[in-house]
């Protein structure tokens, strides 16, 4: 899988509610009484005439702090948020159709996956107080009883915004302020803002302080002005892009070698005329770079962000500027980077280190052509006149290309992503609305991959095709994802295309346009080989280390298991030959044999198997 993808999301989300006097919940349970009651001490039919807001604040975010500004259409439900935080800035908003994002150098897209979507939709019901304003944002509400927390007792109403995840307001039993806001997003990606310091604003009252807490992270706001009912049209639309910051010199296009190790696309980089140092191209990723490269460049490293990937866990990451970053003959200008320990990951997982990601500020510049049979990348300002192959429009997940496809007659949007060295991931929500488990019937399970936080797992299967567009790929491997958090649990997607499938094109990304072209080359219709061991090693001081034996497979039967250390293989010692070669042996011929010495917690043992095909 991708090392990491990095998501800065701020839904700010400003609620207006009022609270002067105090009063008694008649009938328990009544979830519009309750809400009648809430309005009238927010300002009742005062709030009829606000049609937007706009908001002056000061950000706390990700360990920076900045200023902000928000727009609220609260008539509409559509929105924006522009926040300076230095390599950490970003806007959001929603304009009334779709939802988009900007980076830190002011490039802005439409983001059209199911998660952003339909958390912008529950964003635009409560902006539009639409639990008061039903005529504005369709949903429904109800009564979810008592909810407690240190600061007191809250009736708990459970709006459902059609076409947007579901809503829980907190309403305080004695003031009936709203005090808390969660939108309910499937897969533990809950985001939760509390509600405090209300003001007065004319004849309404605004809670001036709000916290969020979503994917371990925390965005706090303090409002330091507020203006009613200004023309905010103009802001919620998605920004339109001047960018000048690239450029190619002495030509409209550069073309470079790459290094395929894993199938993932190894290229030179030069940072701020430092270098050249070894980056992966990841359509899955944005612009990242070790902390040793960091150190060399002698960059200030600021804030505090938590980021995953595949896997369950999150790791911290800081921030920094790189004046210019150049690749081929193409160079791009103060360029915002993450700040992350990929080398030391990348270096035990796939045997061979890393610097640095290059990702989607790259590929948004530059028309970019992937020729995996030939190894060369191109680099262009514009699109080749002649016809790249077959035409895939894809719409953006965050960052990331989003493609519709066909796995064995199930439908779904997928993510293409360069940095996946395997062939095909269905996500765990996928596979269990379609039941792909009774649908396949594996006996080959366990971890199936490793990225940013730690192994993941998975059952293995042989899919009978997958059509993209109009291609149809014969017999990929595809891993059945089993996690219960991190990536591979995104709701609404189907799963994750990567360099497997990939490498069998000539793959050319026009990222303004929003299209993937496919051309298949000599490798098109050769059936994918995948290890033949069972075994998943990574590198350690002492030896390759087992983190993952799958079932059913040749290593599982001769009796390996997580934790055993491979010190030697048919006598020779794992130092001299590397994870990368002892990968490549084990995807060798069906019954070719090993014999491994292994160190299994306090002993010495010996261990054969043969190798087979079981997938």
């Amino acid at each position: 899988m991708s090392t990491v993808r990095i998501v800065i999301v701020c839904w700010a989300i400003i609620v207006l509610t009022l609270s002067i006097a105090s009063a008694q919940v008649t009938s328990e349970g009544n979830a519009a009484e309750i809400l009648a009651k809430a309005k009238a001490v927010a300002g009742g039919s005062a709030l009829d005439a606000v049609a937007s807001v706009t908001i002056t604040q000061r950000v706390h975010a990700f360990g920076a702090t900045g200023n902000g500004r928000e727009y609220d259409d609260v008539a509409n439900g559509r929105f924006a948020q522009f926040v300076d935080l230095g390599p950490l800035s970003n806007g959001n908003g929603f304009d009334g159709a779709q939802p988009w994002g900007q980076d830190p150098s002011g490039d802005a897209w439409p983001t059209g996956d199911f998660v952003s979507t339909h958390t912008a939709r529950s964003a635009a019901y409560l902006i539009s107080l639409s639990f008061w304003y039903p005529d504005r944002n369709a949903g429904t509400t109800s009564y979810a009883g008592m909810a407690h927390d240190a600061n007191g007792d809250y009736y708990a109403i459970r709006a459902r915004p059609v076409g947007g995840f579901p809503v829980d307001l907190w309403i305080d039993t004695t003031s009936f302020l709203i005090r808390r806001e969660a939108i309910r997003i499937p897969g533990g990606r809950d985001s939760i803002t509390t509600l405090s310091d209300y003001r007065h604003v004319g004849d309404i009252v605004l809670p001036f302080s709000n916290r969020t807490i979503a994917s371990g992270n925390v965005v706090e706001t303090t409002a330091s002005r507020v203006e009613l009912n200004s023309d905010v049209g103009k802001f919620v639309a998605v920004p339109s892009t001047h960018i000048n910051d690239a450029s190619i010199s002495a030509a409209q296009s550069t073309t470079i070698p790459f290094d395929l190790i894993n199938n993932h696309l190894f290229v030179k980089v030069t940072l701020d005329g430092k270098g050249p140092y070894q980056f992966i191209l990841d359509t899955g990723g944005a612009n990242i770079m070790t902390p040793e490269v960091a150190g060399q460049l002698g960059s200030a490293v600021t804030g505090s962000l938590q980021v995953s990937g595949a896997g369950a866990n999150t790791v911290t990451t800081g921030f920094t500027w790189v004046p210019e970053l150049q690749i081929g003959n193409a160079t791009l200008r103060h360029q915002a980077f993450a700040v992350l320990p990929i080398g030391r990951i990348m270096q035990a997982v796939e045997g061979h280190g890393v610097d640095g990601i290059v990702g989607i500020e790259l590929l948004r510049r530059f028309i970019t052509t992937i020729d995996y049979q030939n190894k060369k990348i191109t680099f262009a300002t514009r699109l080749s006149a002649h016809a790249p192959g077959t035409a895939i429009p894809f719409v953006y997940d965050q960052s990331v290309p989003l493609v519709a496809g066909v796995v064995d007659g199930r439908a779904g949007q997928f993510i293409i992503d360069t940095g996946n060295r395997t062939s095909l991931v269905l996500y765990a929500p996928f596979v269990a609305a379609h039941q792909l488990l009774a649908a396949y019937r594996s006996d080959v399970r366990g971890v199936t991959g490793f990225g940013l936080g730690g192994p993941s797992v998975g059952e293995l299967v042989r899919a009978r095709s997958l059509t993209i567009g109009t291609i149809r790929v014969a017999e990929p491997v595809a891993t059945l994802a089993l996690d219960k958090s991190g990536a591979l649990t995104e709701p609404g997607t189907a799963g994750n295309i990567g360099g497997g499938i990939l490498n069998r094109f000539t793959v050319t990304f026009d990222y303004r346009r929003q299209t993937m072209y496919l051309a298949p080359n000599d490798s098109f219709k050769v059936r994918q080989v995948y290890d033949r061991s069972g075994l998943f090693l990574v590198k350690s001081r002492t030896g390759m280390r087992v983190i993952g034996v799958l079932t059913g497979t040749p290593a599982y039967e001769a009796g390996f298991r997580s934790g055993d250390v491979i010190t030697a293989v048919n006598g020779k010692s794992v130092a001299t030959i590397g994870l990368l070669e002892l990968r490549s042996q084990l995807r060798g011929q069906p019954g070719t044999h090993f014999r491994f010495t292994v160190v299994s917690g306090e002993s010495v043992k010996t261990v054969t198997l043969a190798l087979r095909e079981y997938v």
